[in-house]
């Protein structure tokens, strides 16, 4: 009886799916020799590009049918009738549709059948219960709670996100119609410009191209009229020749007084052609000089994508304001770069390398910061005066007071523009009052990653309704020839 049993066991553990790891249902079996039940082979496939035996993987020809195993079909078949004649090999697993699934309880699967009873040789990996106990309900329940709160969170950051990449997406769009308006201004500026230039340029050609034609036609007319007088003097003198000789006598000393002409001066003065070069002759180069008027340049334009919500940007990136009420309702996206604790901005362009200088015009402000920041600095917290947080700046407090990470500077003069020099290869960071030109502080620091220039705009606390601001001075560009 027990090697009867032990060889029905073996020939049910062979007559199982080795993908849901029940007995056959349906069998098919592939080119390679594997079998399965249909239904795993045909969800196998729809997860996978290829269609692959899900044991050994290897490929099946494109568009393979799925036949069925009718030979292992009937030994299921027999098998299960074998089974329900005996209830002793009921439990060997092979289940009948009519099995209450309420009687078996995989605590692996925490199913109520998973389709290995506990006769199998596979059954020790499973707990299994004649019964669902109070218990394993209760837990399961609770499992399914916590998991349902936890889904719930995600859900709700999931739709968070979801609304502030819709604020992205609007800030973009502002951006886009914002920045596109000034380029709009820039180049219409420009356009006037050029348009001056060129009115100018043209009026200047006109009035010199009317001058020259003035003059060649006062000498048009001039010759045309020593033509007609030398003409007339010509017929006298072929008329005096025809005429008989005592006439001839007598009308000669008269006749070549009258006729005496005087040629004048055909020679074509200097000068009657239009200046070609004067207008043509580096014409760019001319007009870009005289742009210097109108281009403004400053060696340090702010990033709009850093400054904090309370932070406004001036014309041109060059200069930030502070002031409560026109900072009302002023929404910036909160992505990565932006600064959080504070009013603070940091400049476009990072330095590692070489030799940087900047003036920053400090009159209208009485709290801030002036220094630079490495990339990394975390931008989201309080910024502290330790240069390990990676900030090296001088500050003005509101009581009036100077100072470089927390270190008190006395100075001589209240300075009104200061010069930041910027030595990477040294690694020096330097201060210094430009109305004198007296050094302030120096920072010696290897920079090890690329620092910006760091900006901080603080309120103004006795009159809030007229507005800080911290400028980037305009450089004076010089063009030697």
């Amino acid at each position: 009886k027990m090697d009867r049993d032990a060889e029905l066991t073996g020939l049910k553990d062979a007559l199982l799916c080795l993908v849901c790891y029940c007995t056959f249902r349906d069998a098919v079996t592939l080119p390679c020799g594997h079998s399965f039940c249909r239904t795993c082979v045909a969800d196998y496939w729809f997860h996978r590009e290829n269609e692959s035996c899900p044991f050994c993987r290897d490929e099946c020809p494109e568009g393979q049918e799925l036949h069925s195993n009718f030979a292992l079909n009937n030994v299921v078949r027999a098998l299960q009738g074998l089974s329900a004649e005996d209830s002793s090999e009921l439990s060997l697993g092979f289940p009948k549709d009519n099995l209450n699934p309420v009687e078996s309880y995989c605590g692996q699967y925490k199913s109520v059948y998973c389709g290995i009873l506990k006769s199998s040789t596979l059954s020790k990996k499973h707990k299994v219960s004649p019964h669902i106990d109070a218990e394993a309900i209760t837990k399961n329940e609770e499992e399914i709670r916590a998991l349902l709160g936890f889904y719930n969170v995600k859900l709700e950051n999931l739709q968070e996100a979801r609304s502030t990449y819709y604020q992205i997406l609007n800030h973009i769009r502002s951006q886009e119609i914002k920045t596109g308006k000034q380029i709009n201004d820039e180049f219409r500026a420009l356009h006037e410009f050029l348009c001056t230039e060129e009115r100018c340029y043209m009026n200047c050609l006109e009035k010199e191209a009317k001058w020259k034609y003035q003059q060649m036609e006062q000498k048009i007319v001039g010759i045309t009229m020593d033509i007609t007088s030398l003409e007339d003097t010509i017929d006298d003198l072929k008329e005096l020749i025809q005429e008989e000789k005592s006439p001839f006598l007598l009308n000669y000393g008269t006749s070549i007084d009258r006729s005496k002409w005087t040629a004048k001066d055909t020679k074509i003065p200097c000068g009657s052609l239009i200046d070609v070069a004067k207008y043509l002759g580096s014409l760019t180069y001319r007009v870009w000089r005289k742009m210097q008027d109108i281009v403004r340049v400053v060696p340090i334009t702010l990033d709009p994508n850093t400054a904090s919500s309370s932070v406004l940007l001036t014309e041109g990136l060059a200069g930030i304001l502070n002031n409560s009420i026109l900072t009302q309702n002023h929404y910036l996206p909160e992505n990565p770069e932006r600064f959080e604790a504070y009013s603070c901005i940091l400049g476009s362009k990072g330095f590692l390398r070489g030799y940087h200088c900047w003036d920053v015009d400090v009159r209208d402000a009485q709290r801030w910061n002036i220094g630079v920041a490495v990339a990394s600095a975390n931008r989201k917290m309080p910024i502290s005066h330790e240069s390990a947080t990676g900030y090296w700046f001088i500050s003005l407090s509101k009581a009036g007071r100077y100072a470089a990470h927390g270190l008190v500077l006395k100075l001589d003069k209240q300075p009104e523009r200061i010069r930041v020099r910027l030595d990477c290869d040294r690694g020096t960071l330097s201060f210094t009052n430009t109305d004198d030109f007296s050094p302030i502080y120096t920072f010696s620091e290897k920079f090890t990653e690329k620092v910006y220039p760091y900006f901080f705009l603080g309120r103004r606390e006795e009159d809030k309704d007229r507005s800080e601001q911290l400028r980037i001075c305009p450089l004076n560009v010089c063009i030697y020839e």
